[in-house]
């Protein structure tokens, strides 16, 4: 008698489990706000010129299905000038303001990537002050607290002079739907 009590209460767990990992209709036809601190490591050109950065960003989310969803993002980046014989050379700050699409792989790991433009300063690293950007990555979203890491490649890119980057965000993300997390 044990046994079978052990088999159901196992099949009952497991079951549930199983309908908790497959559920993530919290997703469909709801808003997000996704805001965290970023870090970046600057790849070419100009490696040895500008390092390591920060910045932040926010994300607002619209998930119209539950593996897809259209964002909308913005933020404030800052490369660090490096010392080259000990004069400091000027920081790289850049706003981009991008739309893009979020899509969910498997419940937690997503694929990401946003196209759109930016403001760049000083002007002189890339000729303009208005250059264009291209950022794909990819994220993991838990769904049970909130938490989105995401790892990106940023291009920026002003005729044919161009400033690539990684970036890693670690954020939160508010359910503005008033449903799940």
């Amino acid at each position: 008698m044990k046994k079978i009590l052990l088999i159901v209460a196992a099949l009952f767990v497991l079951h549930n489990a199983k309908a908790q990992s497959s559920n993530n209709s919290y997703r469909e036809d709801s808003w997000h706000l996704v805001v965290g601190p970023s870090g970046l490591v600057n790849v070419k050109p100009g490696s040895d010129v500008l390092h390591i950065g920060y910045g932040a960003e926010g994300q607002l989310e619209y998930y119209p299905t539950n593996y897809v969803g259209v964002t909308v993002s913005t933020g404030y980046l800052r490369l660090i000038g490096a010392k080259p014989n000990g004069v400091k050379l000027p920081d790289f700050s850049f706003v981009p303001i991008r739309a893009g699409l979020k899509g969910f792989v498997v419940s937690n790991l997503y694929l990401l990537a946003d196209v759109g433009i930016g403001f760049a300063s000083p002007k002189g690293m890339l000729n303009s002050t208005f250059v264009k950007t291209i950022a794909p990555g990819i994220g993991y979203s838990n769904q049970d607290i909130g938490l989105d890491i995401s790892l990106k490649y940023e291009n920026l890119n002003q005729r044919n002079n161009y400033l690539s980057m990684f970036g890693l965000n670690v954020a939160y993300s508010f359910n503005l739907s008033g449903s799940g997390y």
